[in-house]
């Protein structure tokens, strides 16, 4: 009896610890899309930045980025920055959101962290790094270089993974008293995810 207990407790803690790799596939180059659903003054990332000096790329199926992008976003150098991202799954005709979310609730501090995914994937790529390292989103007119940059990377996960996702990356910015600016970030990155391991 006490054999089989043990074997479903095996069964169990390794089911829960192996993970799969997946890697995101993008529909096209043109990657940032304007959210939909959203009510009242909400923008997609070229609002956020002036991207006239980019270019975005397909290379297989990797998204490539490179160029220089200004932030041209109308809020204050002491505003805080929230970030809140979600992953949401196309399932019988609707997105639906998935167990994967991240609220950042003051990104700045944040933001050239080595340690943070999104340096690992864009900022750490930045030509001119210890430039702009006291610069965030909330000072407009700073422009950052990249130089080229695999914006597809991988991730891990307990879940067994499959279809179209979308990644929603919303930022609102707060005065000193609190209260969010007019003007809301959101952008949609669609694409399917793919089962590396």
């Amino acid at each position: 009896m006490y054999l089989f207990q043990a074997l479903i407790l095996l069964i169990i803690f390794f089911s829960f610890t192996y993970t799969y790799t997946y890697i995101p596939i993008a529909e096209d180059e043109d990657i940032f899309h304007a959210c939909a659903h959203q009510t009242g003054k909400v923008y997609n990332f070229d609002t956020l930045f002036d991207l006239s000096e980019t270019n975005f790329r397909m290379d297989g199926e990797s998204v490539i980025f490179n160029g220089n992008f200004t932030t041209i976003w109308d809020v204050k150098p002491t505003d805080r920055i929230q970030v809140d991202v979600r992953i949401l799954h196309f399932d019988k005709g609707a997105w639906l959101p998935t167990l994967y979310s991240i609220l950042v609730y003051d990104f700045c501090p944040l933001m050239f962290n080595d340690k943070q995914y999104w340096y690992t994937i864009f900022i750490g790529n930045l030509i001119n790094l210890e430039e702009v390292r006291n610069k965030c989103l909330n000072s407009p007119g700073t422009v950052y270089r990249s130089g080229n940059c695999n914006l597809t990377a991988t991730f891990d996960t307990f879940e067994k993974l499959s279809g179209l996702y979308k990644l929603e990356i919303k930022l609102t910015a707060y005065n000193k008293l609190g209260i969010p600016r007019p003007t809301v970030i959101c952008t949609e990155l669609k694409g399917e995810l793919r089962r590396i391991n």
